[in-house]
């Protein structure tokens, strides 16, 4: 999904002005009717990730086993907004994290396109109060041990460099939905799905030491 075409990917052009976070949500909005009304009976789950996500296919696949896709489900990496203030409060997904919609929650989506109003300034946030008005709420994706699926950082930033105690007002701390853990125990990389604000390089590299942990 994108605003220009290119001669070596199968890009879908979306009518946005620039690829930037002013047009995110428009862009979202757009690739969600897309998706419904091009694939809906083709797949049973579909992921939101960026040009900048790595994604893990099989540890994916794995993860989703154990859900039926013609349910409602919403998976992604839970942040709030105003926690403890209901009239406010909004659980969603870190949209670089990448998240994922079952068949029936792009169904519920696709069938009420009124709720895809304008004017959203931020896509995952908007997404989830669309998805709550449908009483689709997004789910606890950690694992056994309440480690992290859907990683916002890199796998070096979250196991070594953010600490609370190097980082203390990093807005991390305050947003994350779950208390998040920190070091080395704060993921497994055999079974997380996600990862944001990566490039191939980096990806080749850090994957092929951690991949014995």
């Amino acid at each position: 999904m994108t605003d220009k075409h290119d001669d070596d990917l199968p890009t879908v052009v979306l009518p946005i002005l620039e690829e930037s976070r002013q047009d995110l949500w428009l862009k979202t909005r757009l690739s969600l009717l897309y998706a419904y009304t091009k694939f809906i009976d083709e797949y049973d789950w579909f992921l939101k990730a960026d040009d900048d996500t790595f994604v893990i296919v099989e540890n994916l696949k794995e993860m989703l086993s154990h859900y039926d896709p013609l349910k409602k489900h919403f998976f992604g990496r839970a942040f709030v907004y105003k926690r403890n203030h209901p009239e406010y409060e909004v659980i969603y997904p870190s949209g670089g994290a990448g998240y994922v919609l079952s068949q029936a929650s792009l169904r519920a989506v696709g069938e009420n396109p009124k709720l895809l109003k304008a004017g959203g300034a931020v896509e995952d946030m908007e997404l989830a109060r669309i998805l709550r008005k449908l009483d689709i709420h997004i789910e606890d994706t950690r694992d056994s041990e309440g480690r992290e699926r859907f990683l916002p950082f890199r796998l070096d930033q979250l196991r070594k460099h953010f600490t609370r105690v190097a980082y203390p007002t990093l807005w991390f701390w305050a947003y994350s939905y779950f208390y998040p853990k920190e070091g080395m125990v704060c993921i497994c990389v055999c079974v997380y799905v996600c990862m944001h604000v990566c490039v191939c390089l980096y990806v080749c590299m850090y994957v092929h030491v951690c991949c014995s942990d």
